[in-house]
């Protein structure tokens, strides 16, 4: 069964934190949760490094219970759409003859 929720982000810019809350959940158990936000120039997160040569990413989770309990995660981030790049060997040509040669 899949349930869909609204949720309302809110963005502290003093202190960078970013939240989501979801007035309202329906009675049911909640045994995964995946956000998905928009990309491009409006999106609701930016990066000041590129994600795509960062590893271990992680973002700092809270999940507040109607009854106050709260369960703190550091949840694993995974990118996507990042290409890889093979590493190509140089080779370093001499113009003027062999390395280390006199000139005479």
């Amino acid at each position: 069964m899949s349930v869909q929720l609204h949720g309302e982000t809110f963005i502290n810019e003093r202190t960078g934190v970013t939240s989501s809350t979801f007035r309202t959940i329906p009675d049911v158990p909640i045994g995964t949760f995946e956000l998905t936000l928009p990309q491009g120039p409006n999106s609701a997160l930016a990066a000041n490094t590129n994600l795509c040569t960062t590893h271990n990413l992680k973002m700092p989770t809270t999940f507040t219970a109607q009854n106050g309990l709260q369960i703190k995660h550091a949840t694993p981030i995974n990118t996507t759409n990042c290409t890889t790049h093979k590493k190509t060997k140089k080779t370093h040509k001499h113009k003027h003859g062999r390395k280390g040669a006199k000139k005479g």
